[in-house]
């Protein structure tokens, strides 16, 4: 772990190169459908849009993008809070399942209220990318959702 100090001073402790757990969670569907690619579904009820996984991602898949996430925790977790990752050119966004053990993820996109990802993260998220050949859709992903 190492403190990140953003353009804006704010400090960042992140983790890089951890093993963390993918773990789909038992009964879990929120961020299933039968498309195979990544989106997003309006919300109900008031609720914003959900991100939606594609059908053809596998459990070693998901653990292998788990595996090279980048880890940052903005609070006084002894774990990182949120894991991000690049898979097919999209942004995934990891939440703890089990804290300091597993996480399961979904696409990401800039929610109000939030703080943006910082620089940095965008432009080690943009390698990931670059070394699966997806960069084109990554910065198109980007472009749309931030």
């Amino acid at each position: 772990m190492f403190l990140l100090t953003c353009s804006n001073s704010e400090q960042h402790e992140v983790w890089l190169h951890m093993t963390w757990i993918y773990e789909k969670g038992e009964h879990r569907w929120k961020h299933h459908w039968h498309n195979s690619f990544a989106g997003f579904v309006p919300g109900h009820k008031g609720k914003g849009a959900t991100g939606k996984c594609p059908s053809d991602v596998t459990a070693p898949e998901a653990a292998a993008v788990l595996s090279r996430a980048i880890a940052l925790n903005t609070g006084s977790h002894e774990w990182p809070e949120r894991l991000y990752a690049v898979y097919r050119g999209v942004i995934y966004e990891a939440v703890p399942t089990r804290p300091g053990e597993s996480y399961h993820a979904y696409p990401w996109r800039q929610l109000q209220g939030r703080p943006p990802l910082p620089k940095s993260i965008l432009k080690q998220l943009e390698q990931q990318a670059i070394a699966e050949g997806t960069q084109a859709k990554y910065r198109k992903w980007v472009k749309k959702h931030t």
